[in-house]
């Protein structure tokens, strides 16, 4: 592997994104799940 500015760069940009994405899937499953168990409930 070349080891680039732009490299050394981008990952820990990459990174960072991933871990954002993966933080806003699980609070976005979590906020589901929620919805659908309170919605269960009402019903």
């Amino acid at each position: 592997m070349m080891t680039t500015p732009f490299h050394d760069l981008a990952a820990p940009l990459l990174a960072g994104a991933g871990l954002r994405i993966a933080v806003c899937v699980a609070l976005a499953g979590i906020a589901f799940t929620v919805v659908f168990v309170l919605g269960g409930f009402r019903r």
